[in-house]
């Protein structure tokens, strides 16, 4: 039967989870929690969008499934059927079970391969409409019906699970910009199809510096190209961007641009060396150049930045601090993540 009291109690955890886990972590803390309400065995949580007469995967974070799942729905996306029903019929619960599945032979080898016998599925369409959350519910084969109540259950859940993620990307993103030294930065995130999830309304600003024209939902195609590079950078005429992944999304900084931005990428590598504090022979074997190249490229920053010394280099360093690596920027936030509540 369903539970007001339960309910309520999640929704409220869900919103403290929120603000208490990381970006990565949040979407399998939020199943943890539901789960007793509806009694799932597993789960798939994501965005996908309609494409081509099937549909493209923007984001995806399954719930005690083998890894062979999402790579085997790949393979069979074009014959699912419950995809095609909460793709018609958003923020209504579609319960499937065997015989609905065997109705979709792509659908029954997948469901079939994983010991799925019935599921719940629900969907919530993002702002732009092009693309949905979607959330799957299973149980295993043999094992109870879901009722009435589960499936009312799930479906009063649901926006609030979005809502909560939504929450959760915009207090991360927003802790993860309060670390950092340089705080005329604006931060943005994509999911793995490039599509804008959520903006700093400074985002959008800084982007139409260089494109006056932008929608506030929209990407020029310029950035869109980029994405598509290894160049974890791009420098514009008025602004710099950078992207990380965090988890299954990508988070994009725009900042304007800096007396750093003169340097050139390698000049750039030795300089943020030489502010961490490493020396001529730590900076070379890193960069794989000889000691002497490394002296000629330090005078070379010296005389672009007019500063006199590795002191002066350090204190602008810190000032505008241009960018972390994609590996540093993780540890860095999972460390600040931990300490907040020490």
């Amino acid at each position: 039967m369903f539970s007001v009291g339960e309910f309520s109690d999640a929704v409220l955890d869900l919103q403290s989870l929120a603000q208490a886990k990381a970006i990565d972590d949040f979407q399998q803390a939020a199943l943890e929690r539901v789960q007793p309400l509806v009694g799932f065995d597993k789960a798939w949580w994501g965005i996908m969008s309609p494409a081509s007469g099937s549909f493209a995967l923007h984001s995806s974070q399954p719930f005690n499934l083998d890894d062979g799942f999402v790579p085997l729905w790949e393979e069979t996306k074009y014959d699912d059927a419950l995809a095609k029903a909460v793709k018609a019929k958003p923020r209504e619960t579609v319960y499937f079970d065997q015989r609905r599945f065997n109705e979709a032979p792509g659908l029954a080898t997948l469901m079939g391969e994983h010991g799925v016998g019935q599921a719940f599925c629900t969907s919530v369409y993002l702002p732009s409409e092009t693309a949905f959350v979607f959330l799957s519910l299973y149980r295993t084969v043999g094992d109870a019906r879901f009722t009435r109540g589960d499936q009312q259950m799930a479906q009063f859940l649901m926006p609030h699970l979005c809502s909560a993620w939504t929450s959760n990307r915009i207090f991360q993103m927003e802790y993860l910009k309060a670390s950092m030294a340089n705080d005329q930065v604006a931060m943005a995130i994509l999911d793995r199809q490039g599509q804008l999830l959520n903006a700093e309304p400074q985002f959008v600003e800084a982007l139409r510096c260089e494109w006056p024209d932008i929608g506030d939902g929209c990407l020029p195609d310029t950035i869109g190209l980029w994405l598509k590079t290894d160049d974890f950078r791009l420098k514009l005429r008025t602004v710099v961007l950078q992207r990380h992944l965090l988890g299954d999304f990508t988070l994009l900084v725009v900042r304007g641009r800096s007396r750093l931005d003169v340097l050139t990428p390698r000049e750039t590598s030795v300089a943020e060396a030489f502010g961490r504090g490493s020396s001529y022979k730590e900076i070379a074997r890193q960069l794989e150049l000889s000691p002497a190249t490394i002296r000629f490229y330090l005078r070379t920053i010296y005389e672009k930045l007019n500063v006199r010394d590795k002191g002066e280099l350090a204190s602008l360093l810190r000032q505008e601090e241009l960018h972390i690596d994609g590996a540093t920027l993780a540890v860095r936030y999972r460390q600040l993540h931990q300490a907040r509540f020490i």
